[in-house]
């Protein structure tokens, strides 16, 4: 509970009293002044509602303008709105001097549509002789302008005819009469202010720096004197040379304003964006002799200008200091920035991981802390090392907000870029069954049925449902005309695939269409999306694929013959047809550690060229094998490494060797062992102390896998197939 202050008690009470000097009120009933006592008792001990039962007693037209003050603002918190709409008929509202009160019956007569009493309110707090009145009478505008333009310009209107306008009246309708582009109203009202006044000047000012050009804008700024201006025309200022973007008058305007915390820390951003150490410094000494600033301001922004300056320990101890206070604040984010930059690692982690488990500071700044871990992790590269840290990290995040389903998202791509397809597609599903709407799960979710598990069936109805939802973007248009290749509705596909390469060209898409093409027989548009999209990335793995295609001659990447059923007759096809090629997505692992890779191989009776783009040791790689030797080519083909076949396959893939014969693995065909192919075709098969396991298989035109895993002991490797293709016979 609240400690009560009495002090507000009998503000309250004396306000209500007769012998404050209130002769046109009578004495209130002693049983209601008990009552009124007692609610605000309650109010201070921070028991809203049972304060607000004193106000639901009482009619509004007996109410004092103190009684309706602190009504409205419990009614307020409490959402008692019925309350709030019977005020209007209030004798005292009408009458009321307090800032709040004529605030609020500004913003009720802008929801009821009446323009003459919104004029009346917002003249009240113009002439307030309170400059808090100004900045209330703004903040009322600019807060309902979106919802009740029409009402706010019209009592603007009716406001700009009066005859009794002061200059600063005048000047203040005309800022929002131009910011409204109410032109007529806006030339009349700058017409009206005397000439070579300053508020002349500052309307003329406002049109330059606001229509005109920044040289103009400058010239008009620069010409303006602070000490000829009021403070709230400071701020007027202080906002246009915010709009130009001139640093420099920035600066000059916000030095002309009474210094306090808000100006400091938005001088220190200025100084951020160009730093200069001798201002910092200056700056420096003025905030630690500033005795206006309270004991949290001065350290924060001393920690502030220490970052600046480089000065780490000063910071922490600035920032240690500033959290003595107890106010939650970025301070504690901070606080872990300045002790990495330190090489306090470890401190600085268990910093930011305290502050995001606190659910006693804000959901921005504990998330803030996190997307701080997180970014400590990328500068370390912790991924290098190990990716299940920064999984880890993920995962204590969405521990703390499970309903983050951004969070989730951005864990979901990452396990697609570890090849943990499984276990991403679960985070997809979490957040759909959360958000069916999402777009971008639909999108990631259908697309990966598609083309990662080979079910464009399946994936249809997501990316049907993620296109609906966002037709506009170019990711989601280039997945759902990918399924529709897919399901072998060329026509629609092109529709969506040019559209999404009109709006975000990119190799992928490239890729898709160069597809679509080949499969309709015009090898030349096929030609020129693949040399686009060659352009834009020349490692892209489906595109070398279809170069190859191309280059072999191959008129199509989906016409074959007739599906070959029985496994003799599937034995005698792969018999005769020894050149065939696959591109696709593996996944490898030994010891715990791994990564993933694009992978494209050829086969040319016993020679196979095998091309793996991704994160291996060598980076992208190109390796020929023949019999049982093996060579690394460059780009241009150059020799750069031979060797035994099966050990630098082994070194590329960054796995133990020796590794099985691969070539007949991988299509499930061993010529001499026809016990091998039978037990393969149910679903596995052990050759030596390799296990090797098939799924998705599909009729390409024969039986083949779609996916194969292959394992021994802590080595692993998993290959994602996304199209076999048939290559021309020698």
């Amino acid at each position: 509970m609240r400690p009560i202050a009495f002090s507000a008690v009998f503000a309250v009470l004396s306000a209500l009293s007769p012998s404050a000097g209130r002769a046109d009120m009578p004495a209130l009933p002693a049983e209601r002044l008990e009552a009124l006592l007692q609610s605000e008792f309650q109010f201070q001990s921070g028991q809203f509602n049972q304060a607000f039962s004193y106000y639901r007693l009482q009619a509004p037209a007996q109410l004092s303008a103190d009684e309706l003050l602190r009504g409205s603002q419990l009614a307020t918190v409490l959402g008692e709105t019925a309350w709030l709409a019977k005020l209007d008929g209030a004798p005292a509202l009408a009458e009321a001097t307090q800032i709040d009160l004529i605030r609020q019956r500004f913003e009720r007569a802008l929801q009821a549509g009446r323009s003459d009493s919104a004029q009346q309110a917002w003249q009240a707090l113009l002439r307030h002789s309170d400059e808090r009145g100004l900045y209330a009478s703004r903040a009322v505008a600019e807060t309902h302008a979106a919802r009740h333009q029409a009402v706010l310009s019209a009592a603007l209107a009716i406001y700009a005819d009066r005859p009794d306008l002061t200059p600063a009246e005048r000047f203040e309708l005309f800022q929002f009469a131009y910011q409204w582009r109410l032109e007529e109203l806006a030339d009349r009202l700058q017409d009206g202010l005397p000439p070579k006044s300053t508020e002349a000047s500052l309307a003329a000012t406002l049109r330059e720096c606001v229509d005109g050009a920044a040289d103009a804008c400058k010239r008009r700024l620069q010409r303006l004197d602070p000490l000829d201006l009021t403070e709230w025309q400071r701020r007027s200022v202080l906002v246009l040379a915010q709009q130009a973007g001139d640093a420099e008058q920035n600066r000059r305007w916000l030095e002309a304003l009474p210094q306090d915390g808000g100006t400091y820390y938005q001088r220190i951003v200025l100084l951020g964006r160009a730093m200069d150490d001798a201002k910092a410094r200056e700056l420096l000494a003025q905030i630690r002799k500033d005795a206006a600033l309270d004991d949290f301001q001065r350290p924060v922004l001393l920690g502030s200008l220490s970052e600046l300056l480089k000065d780490w320990p000063e910071a922490e101890t600035n920032y240690r200091e500033a959290l003595t206070a107890g106010v939650p604040t970025t301070a504690s984010v901070r606080l872990a920035v300045v002790l990495f930059r330190q090489g306090k690692r470890e401190a600085a982690f268990a910093q930011l991981q305290t502050v995001a488990a606190d659910t006693g500071l804000s959901d921005e700044i504990r998330r803030d802390a996190f997307q701080t871990e997180v970014q400590f992790h990328r500068i370390l590269r912790s991924d290098e090392r190990d990716d299940e840290v920064l999984n880890a990290v993920y995962r204590r995040g969405l521990a703390l907000w499970p309903q983050a389903n951004p969070l989730r998202y951005q864990y979901a791509m990452r396990l697609f870029g570890q090849e943990r397809v499984d276990s991403a597609m679960s985070e997809l599903q979490t957040i759909l069954k959360a958000a069916p709407a999402d777009a971008d799960a639909l999108n990631a979710y259908g697309f990966t049925l598609a083309k990662e598990l080979n079910k464009p069936r399946a994936a249809y109805k997501p990316l049907a449902q993620a296109f609906l939802l966002s037709p506009e973007q170019p990711e989601i248009l280039d997945s759902f005309g990918y399924v529709l290749f897919r399901l072998g509705r060329d026509k629609e596909a092109l529709i969506h695939l040019q559209k999404a390469w009109r709006l975000t060209p990119s190799a992928v898409t490239a890729g898709h269409l160069a597809q679509v093409f080949l499969r309709i027989g015009d090898r030349q548009q096929a030609q020129d999306y693949l040399e686009k999209g060659l352009q834009l990335d020349a490692s892209e793995v489906e595109l070398l694929a279809l170069q190859l295609l191309l280059l072999a001659g191959c008129t199509s990447v989906v016409s074959r013959p007739d599906p070959v059923r029985s496994e003799a007759a599937r034995e005698e096809y792969l018999t005769a047809n020894a050149n065939w090629a696959f591109t696709g997505r593996l996944a490898y692992a030994h010891a715990g550690k791994g990564g993933s890779a694009r992978i494209q191989w050829r086969q040319t009776g016993e020679t196979s060229d095998v091309r793996v783009t991704g994160p291996l040791a060598m980076g992208s790689a190109h390796l020929r094998v023949d019999a049982n030797q093996a060579q690394i080519l460059d780009a241009g083909g150059q020799s750069l490494k031979s060797g035994p076949s099966e050990a630098l396959l082994a070194e590329l893939l960054q796995v133990p060797a020796p590794l099985p014969p691969l070539p007949e693995g991988l299509r499930a065909f061993w010529p001499e062992k026809p016990e091998w192919n039978a037990s393969a075709s149910t679903g596995s098969v052990r050759i030596a102390d390799w296990s090797w396991r098939y799924a998705d298989w599909r009729h390409e035109p024969v039986r083949l896998p779609g996916m194969i895993i292959i394992e021994r002991g802590q080595t692993r490797l998993r290959l994602v197939i996304d199209q076999w293709q048939e290559l021309p016979r020698d």
